[in-house]
């Protein structure tokens, strides 16, 4: 409800490469703040026993992840767990500079 009907109507104002980098930089901003990032903690993020998921030796928190590319510059590593993720891709290899 939220998303749609607040959310989404202000990210589709203007051109995405401009929000995304709008929303890795207060990210990052609010990986950084601890009244931030106990709210985000407490609102966003769902621990709970079903959810643990193990691969080899790595147990997760859950098995939802930030796919590769989103934080390309690992601006904001910080804040993903706040915000429900049981990992994240982050950083990026490429041999030239690529838009998107």
């Amino acid at each position: 409800m939220i998303y749609t009907k607040i959310l989404r109507p202000i990210l589709f104002l203007t051109d995405p490469e401009k929000i995304h980098k709008l929303v890795i930089k207060g990210l990052g901003v609010a990986g950084n703040i601890p009244p931030l990032q106990f709210f985000a903690r407490k609102l966003l993020s769902v621990v709970h026993p079903c959810l643990k998921t193990k691969i080899g030796n790595l147990v997760l928190d859950n098995p939802i992840g930030l796919a590769a590319g989103f934080d390309k510059y690992i601006e904001a590593p910080g804040a993903y767990p706040l915000i429900g993720f049981g990992f994240a891709e982050l950083g990026s290899v490429t041999q030239k500079e690529q838009p998107g």
